[in-house]
């Protein structure tokens, strides 16, 4: 395998054990190019960024720092997003996701 796994969710895969013949099967969801990383979660990915950091610091003993948990946006999904009250366009995110005092525009 030319790939790396590394430490969260952004390239999707699952991964089968084989214990009779000693093997590990990964099938990813996404096509993949020689050396790309593979990204594995150790929280639910479902979890807003506030409590997937948190749940990996108190359980994993790390601070997460991924493209995912980096982004205000979430790569996207917003899922950390509040709707805005004002409009029904409008969301409502962290300007430093990775910050402890961080604002929200």
């Amino acid at each position: 395998m030319g790939q790396r796994v590394n430490s969260h969710l952004v390239k999707c895969f699952t991964v089968h054990f084989l214990c009779l013949s000693r093997r590990i099967i990964v099938r990813a969801a996404v096509d993949l190019k020689k050396g790309d990383e593979l990204f594995s979660s150790y929280t639910s990915s479902l979890l807003p960024t506030m409590l997937r950091r948190e749940n990996l610091s108190l359980t994993k003993f790390f601070e997460c720092d991924c493209a995912r948990c980096a982004d205000p946006t979430e790569l996207g999904t917003n899922a950390s997003s509040l709707k805005c009250t004002k409009c029904d366009l409008g969301v409502i995110k962290s300007t430093a996701p990775l910050g402890e005092f961080a604002s929200i525009t």
